[in-house]
C-alpha cells in the first residue's frame, strides 16, 4: 500500500453539501408567488434553516457540519459577490441573521415552539420581502413549506448519521 495515499474526505461532507444544495434550490419567489425577493436575505435564511438541522446532531458533529456548510455557502457566494463584499457584506449579514433568527426561535415560559417558529418565519419573511407587514398566510407558508422542505432534506443526513453511514 502506498503510504502517501490521500484519504477520501469524511462522508458527512457530501451529505452536508447535498442538504445545502437541496435547500438553496428552493425558488422562494416562485414558491410564495412574491414579486420581489432579496436573494441574499433568502440565501442567508436558508442557511440558518440548514444550520438548525445540525442541532439534532451531537455537538462535535454539529460543529463539523456547520463549519463545512459555512465553507460551502461562502464558496457559493463567490459567484455573486467580490471578496471585499464577502468580507464586508455577506459574512457580517450571515452572522447577524444567524444570531437574530436563533434568538427569535428560542422558547421560554411565555413562548412555546409554535409561537417561536411563527415569529421566526415572520421575521424571515420580512427580511426576504422587505415588507414590514407580512400576511399571515405567507408567514405560515414559510414556516411549513420552506422550513419544512429544509427539514425533510435534513432528515436524510440525520438518518444516515443515525444508521452509522457517515464518517466524521
Amino acid at each position: 500500500m502506498w503510504p502517501f495515499k490521500k484519504k477520501d474526505p469524511p462522508s458527512y461532507q457530501p451529505a452536508v453539501a447535498a442538504l445545502l444544495d437541496a435547500a438553496l434550490e428552493i425558488d422562494i419567489q416562485e414558491c410564495f408567488h412574491l414579486e420581489a425577493v432579496n436573494l441574499l436575505e433568502s440565501s442567508v435564511a436558508t442557511f440558518w434553516m440548514v444550520e438548525r438541522v445540525f442541532h439534532a446532531l451531537p455537538k462535535d458533529k454539529h460543529e463539523k457540519a456547520g463549519s463545512y456548510a459555512f465553507e460551502l455557502f461562502m464558496e457559493g457566494m463567490k459567484r455573486e459577490y467580490s471578496p471585499a463584499e464577502l468580507k464586508s457584506l455577506v459574512g457580517p449579514l450571515l452572522m447577524k441573521r444567524l444570531d437574530e433568527y436563533s434568538q427569535i426561535f428560542t422558547t421560554n415560559e411565555s413562548r412555546d415552539a409554535s409561537q417561536a417558529l411563527t415569529a421566526t418565519a415572520q421575521r424571515i419573511g420580512q427580511r426576504v420581502t422587505g415588507e414590514n407587514e407580512l400576511h399571515f398566510a405567507t408567514t405560515m407558508a414559510i414556516a411549513l413549506q420552506w422550513y419544512g422542505s429544509v427539514i425533510a432534506a435534513g432528515k436524510v443526513l440525520l438518518t444516515q448519521d443515525a444508521n452509522g453511514e457517515l464518517t466524521w
